[in-house]
Order: C-alpha cells, then sequence, then structure tokens
C-alpha cells in the first residue's frame, strides 16, 4: 500500500469538506464542530512536519488555526502541503514517533490511518460519508494490534491479555463485519452492533 498517495487523498477529500458549513457539529468529537476540527487536523500536519524535520513531538498549536472559512480552509491546504512534503522523503529517515521504529514511514502509515478517520468526521457532519478503503481499513486494524495496543500496555493503558501477544510480529485480527466499521469502531466512531 502507498500510504503516502493514500494520505494525500485523504487529506484532499477533508479539504474539500470545509466547503460545507464548518459549524457543523462532529458527532464523534465531543463538543467541536467541523471548524473545530479542521485546526485539529491542520495543527497534526504541522505537527508530523516538526517530528520530521526537526525530531521531536511538541509544537502542536490549534490556536493557530483562522476561524474564517475562507482563511481556514486555504490554512489547512497549506498544512497537507506542507506535511506531504515533510513525508515525501525515504520512509527510513529518521523521524520522532510515539515509538519505535522512529522513521518516516512510520509516520505515514499513522497518518494514513488517522486522516481517513477525520475526513469521514467531517463528512459525516455534513451528511453522508464516503466508507473506508477496505484495504486501509483493514491495515488500520492491523495497526491497532501490531503498533497501538504495543504502546497502551507499555504505558499501562489497557491491560495485557493473557495469551494474547501484541507486537512483531502482530496476530492475525479476526472481526466480522464490513472492514469501514470495524476500523472506524477502533476509534470510537461505529457502535459495537454495527461492526461485530
Amino acid at each position: 500500500m502507498d500510504y503516502l498517495v493514500e494520505l494525500r487523498r485523504q487529506l484532499d477529500a477533508f479539504g474539500a469538506a470545509l466547503d460545507g458549513d464548518v459549524s457543523a457539529p462532529v458527532e464523534h468529537c465531543g463538543d467541536w464542530r467541523l471548524a473545530d476540527l479542521a485546526a485539529h487536523m491542520g495543527a497534526g500536519n504541522l505537527w508530523v512536519v516538526t517530528a520530521v524535520r526537526e525530531g521531536h513531538g511538541r509544537g502542536y498549536d490549534e490556536g493557530a488555526a483562522p476561524r474564517d472559512r475562507t482563511a481556514l480552509k486555504d490554512w489547512y491546504g497549506a498544512t497537507a502541503d506542507a506535511r506531504v512534503e515533510a513525508l515525501s522523503v525515504d520512509p527510513s529517515t529518521g523521524a520522532w514517533t510515539f515509538s519505535p521504529p522512529r522513521t518516516v514511514g512510520v509516520r505515514r502509515r499513522r497518518r494514513a490511518q488517522e486522516t481517513p478517520m477525520h475526513r469521514w468526521d467531517a463528512e459525516h457532519a455534513l451528511g453522508p460519508a464516503t466508507p473506508l478503503d477496505p484495504a486501509l481499513a483493514a491495515d488500520g486494524v492491523t495497526e491497532v494490534f501490531d503498533t497501538m495496543a504495543p504502546r497502551m500496555v507499555a504505558k499501562g493503558g489497557a491491560p495485557p491479555v493473557p495469551g494474547r501477544p501484541y507486537g512483531s510480529p502482530p496476530p492475525t485480527p479476526a472481526a466480522t463485519g464490513p472492514t469501514g466499521p470495524v476500523s472506524r469502531s477502533r476509534r470510537s466512531r461505529a457502535p459495537p452492533r454495527t461492526c461485530c
């Protein structure tokens, strides 16, 4: 899977949603409106740029986002371009990440998983959302087991499950239902009854 191509596609789709009502509530993001989600996405884009170019995870700032809809969309577009440019280097290049391996390739995958969730949130706030790509959604479920769960267990945020190792090599996840809702459910975007 070419994470960079998928990331660009998802960033652009999120940007297109900003042509809609940015005051629309975003159901799965607390009391946020679409403008708040755009500020979060743009700040996240710049945070990734910092992680790649400066090698640290500081500098996340949602306050930099303009509040005017047109200016917000333009700002978001510039941050999306900056993110793709930063991630366009060799995937083995060093970059700050939450846990090893600390490479641009890890950042590409992580952002290719995070961005469709928020693209879905934005579209869902405005009406029907485009389903997640099944291959990307399946990779997202795998990412939970090979990357996210080991980190959560190590930090004490989740208990280890006896007989269920996480990490490399990851277990083969098994879930019933369409991959889009299963993948969204891992981020509380779908009620469990719709995915299992």
